[in-house]
Formats: structure tokens, C-alpha cells, sequence
């Protein structure tokens, strides 16, 4: 019997436990990764893409514990917190 691997995704969902959406500009990512690299520190993060209900790209943050993802949102204002509600059908 053959075993299927969970998708990256899904690991880095289950290593960090805080999970931040946020939407960066093109321009801006290069700032976004030093402040994760000076604040987080590398490896103690995760990123994955994120699609809205609006369609609109953003990113999901990974973090390990509240504090990593306060420091961060203090040290980097070009990374804005995203929320959309859902206003689809509902069972």
C-alpha cells in the first residue's frame, strides 16, 4: 500500500500555529522578507498564497507564537492585515 505525502501547504500550516493574511505590493516584498529575517528570524516563519472571496491575492504568514506576529506588524508597516467576510451562500 502506498503512502501519499500531505501537501507543503498543509505541513507549514500545522508547524506554526499563528496564521496572519496579508497583502504586500510587488515592490515592497524585498522589505517584507528582511523584516521577517530581523524580527522572526529565518526558519521561524512560513509563507503560503492566499486567493480572497474578491479573487484578491494575498499571502498567508505562518508564525510560531503571538508575540513573533506583533513584533513583525511593529517592525514592518508596508505589510497590511487583510480581512474580507464571506457573503456567499450558507447551508
Amino acid at each position: 500500500m502506498s503512502y501519499k505525502r500531505p501537501h507543503r501547504h498543509l505541513v507549514v500550516d500545522r508547524q506554526f500555529p499563528i496564521r496572519l493574511t496579508i497583502d504586500v505590493k510587488p515592490e515592497q516584498r524585498q522589505l517584507v522578507q528582511r523584516a521577517l529575517a530581523r524580527t522572526v528570524g529565518e526558519g521561524n516563519y512560513g509563507v503560503t498564497p492566499a486567493t480572497l472571496w474578491s479573487g484578491t491575492r494575498a499571502h498567508h504568514l505562518h508564525l510560531y507564537s503571538v508575540y513573533d506576529a506583533l513584533i513583525f506588524l511593529a517592525a514592518c508597516p508596508q505589510a497590511r492585515l487583510v480581512w474580507e467576510s464571506y457573503e456567499g451562500h450558507t447551508r
